[in-house]
């Protein structure tokens, strides 16, 4: 189980400056990656061997099976995501949330380059009319910066025919946000 693994190896990375390099290719999962309290970890993609790196790492949640469930959910913590594709991220919900390819709660420092977000939140309902914030991104609180970063095909809807969808590809709450081509 691809998952279970990688939460191994997110578990291990304890301290600030902790970095975790993802091989290039593509990686399906089928449970979200919890990140939780962590003082300053990087996920850096598109490694060809320990220090080389060309293009970007897939993380992506399996299509082929009917799972509803984001890729990252990090909370109260500095986290960097760089050269990382991020597809697919779906959340079905009865109550409010944040982020169906990444959510970044409480309070999370957070950058992202380099990234490609696609086909987060796309064909799902939350169910409830309720608040849904960022197809690709949602953050609350904080502080969120993104930098050469590509977002395509992202949507989030509320019940009721996205009645209360905030932010097709970012959606956010007290948070600052900066990005930059």
């Amino acid at each position: 189980n691809a998952s279970a693994d990688y939460q191994d190896v997110i578990n291990a990375a304890t301290h600030a400056g902790d970095e975790i390099r993802v091989l290039a290719g593509t990686l399906t999962i089928d449970a979200e990656l919890l990140v939780s309290g962590h003082p300053g970890l990087a996920i850096r993609g598109g490694y060809t061997d320990d220090t080389t790196r060309s293009g970007r790492s897939v993380i992506q949640r399996d299509t082929a099976k009917i799972l509803n469930h984001r890729l990252f959910n990090v909370s109260a913590s500095t986290i960097t995501f760089d050269s990382l594709e991020i597809n697919h991220g779906r959340v079905i919900s009865t109550t409010s949330f944040y982020g169906q390819g990444i959510c970044l709660y409480a309070a999370c420092n957070t950058t992202i380059t380099n990234c490609i977000f696609r086909n987060n939140g796309r064909d799902v309902d939350s169910i409830a009319d309720v608040n849904c914030y960022g197809g690709a991104i949602g953050a609350q609180d904080g502080t969120l910066r993104v930098y050469d970063s590509l977002f395509e095909g992202n949507a989030v809807q509320g019940g009721g025919n996205n009645i209360r969808g905030l932010g097709g590809a970012i959606g956010m709450t007290g948070t600052s946000v900066s990005s930059a081509d």
